[in-house]
């Protein structure tokens, strides 16, 4: 009977047999095995000499008796000289290290858009979810007016609105947070309304009377605190504007400035603004007031009424529209459109310096947030606020305004049947859209809530708190 055995199990066992370790069976089979292959004899035969040369160096004659294991193996270690052989490395196929090397590649392509992604984007908010939930909405307004007049105005837990009704108007207050109706003065308002230190500040123009009345009203109960009242002439623009802050109140009715006390009505000063004002507007920038007229723009002190400069317009302007204002703070931003049918942009320092000037085309609104002025037209133009170069160009369509706050900017784009577009402020780039169902005329921001009032007179509340992380009140 052939030997079964196979040559890797009868080495392993040679050792063992070398010094008797085996049992009869299991050496039966190794010698059997030997006996038929010419390797595993030599490698025996390879081990029973290394027993003898042990053997002999211990002074020992050869027995026949197995060896005592523990002797053995002391006269191994004693007589065999120890081999270091370095350790390899277990290969690996060359399909396992491309997999490694295109897993990193994928890791670090992501984490580097990643990164990238949240640098761009301010506040770290999602792309995927538009996260604009309509709170409430009431109808506001039956005949719809463009602004400023008639856009609305936010201020401590108020919406206010001038609601026009043929020849007369409405002021109605709503609730913030539900919409309801607080408080209603119904006259003749027309131009802007203003908010500052608990009154809400609003021209009436009285047709009998032929003249301006401007009313300071209490901002919670709609009370009239005091209102003051100056003659209209024929030749003047049929509008007031009012400007205030907790500390001034300045009043433009027609050709004549006023500045009143905020809290009884006093007159302060006065002035008389020369040129062509048949539009015109004011702003409080600290103590510094200016005066917007179609020729120039006058730098004033809000305190004694003095001018300290007068910078006229590069271009002729047109007296029949009226100019847009936007601040940071520090700088003034005067949006006029020229005879010629388009439009420029200026930048003033505190002191009425000239900083630049930018012509553009024809834009209905502008607003500043983050060193970026926004200009809207039939497109919307962001200018770099410290330079009047433009960053970013976006078709939307329509002319409705724009406002913007903590890095984002919302625009209404389309016509009947708008939609209200959110863009990263410093890209452009499209982020969100969110359906109104009719074309903006007014978005004002306001402690994460958007009120805008669309083409049909309805006023909508907007939850956009995702975005407004930052709670700072824009327009």
């Amino acid at each position: 009977m052939e030997s079964l055995m196979r040559c890797a199990v009868c080495r392993s066992k040679l050792p063992l047999l070398a010094v008797g370790f085996l049992s009869d069976v299991e050496a039966f089979a190794v010698r059997r095995h030997i006996a038929s292959c010419d390797e595993c004899n030599a490698e025996a035969q390879s081990y029973l000499g290394m027993i003898e040369g042990l053997v002999q160096s211990s002074g020992s004659e050869r027995v026949s008796e197995p060896v005592n294991p523990d002797a053995f193996e002391r006269a191994i270690w004693k007589n065999s000289e120890v081999k270091r052989v370095p350790l390899r490395r277990p290969r690996r196929s060359v399909v396992t290290g491309l997999r490694f090397r295109l897993a990193a590649i994928v890791i670090f392509c992501f984490c580097g858009w990643y990164f990238t992604s949240i640098i761009s984007m301010p506040h770290h908010r999602p792309e995927t979810d538009t996260g604009m939930r309509e709170l409430w909405h009431v109808p506001a307004v039956a005949q719809v007016v463009s602004p400023p007049g008639f856009r609305p105005v936010a201020a401590d837990g108020f919406i206010y609105m001038i609601k026009k009704e043929g020849d007369s108007s409405k002021i109605i207050a709503y609730d913030a947070a539900s919409g309801t109706e607080r408080w209603i003065v119904s006259g003749t308002f027309n131009g802007n309304l203003s908010v500052a230190g608990s009154k809400l500040y609003a021209t009436e123009y009285s047709l009998t009377d032929n003249e301006y009345i401007l009313h300071a009203f209490d901002a919670t109960t709609g009370t009239d605190r005091w209102h003051c009242r100056r003659f209209r002439n024929e030749n003047t623009w049929s509008t007031g504007f009012t400007e205030a802050t907790p500390e001034h109140v300045v009043w433009m009715s027609g050709t004549e400035l006023l500045s009143l006390d905020p809290e009884t009505g006093t007159r302060m000063w006065s002035r008389i603004i020369p040129g062509n004002v048949v539009a015109p507007c004011i702003k409080l920038i600290g103590t510094r007031l200016y005066t917007v007229t179609a020729d120039s723009v006058r730098i004033g002190d809000v305190t004694t009424g003095n001018v300290l400069r007068t910078v006229a317009f590069k271009e002729r302007m047109s007296g029949l529209w009226t100019p847009l204002l936007a601040t940071d703070g520090e700088r003034l931003f005067v949006g006029h459109r020229t005879i010629d049918n388009n439009a420029s942009v200026y930048c003033f320092d505190a002191d009425g310096i000239l900083r630049w000037h930018s012509p553009m085309p024809r834009f209905t609104s502008m607003d500043h947030a983050d060193a970026t002025l926004l200009c809207r037209s039939q497109a919307v133009y962001a200018l770099d606020a410290r330079s009047g170069i433009i960053k970013w160009k976006v078709d939307a369509g329509g002319c409705s305004p724009t406002a913007n706050s903590c890095g984002y900017c919302f625009v209404a784009a389309g016509g009947d049947d708008s939609t209200l577009l959110q863009l990263n402020l410093f890209s452009g780039k499209i982020i969100n859209r969110y359906p109104i169902g009719g074309s903006c005329n007014g978005l004002v921001l306001d402690r994460g809530t958007g009120y805008l009032l669309d083409n049909k007179g309805i006023l909508h509340a907007l939850d956009l708190r995702r975005f407004i992380g930052c709670g700072t009140t824009g327009t």
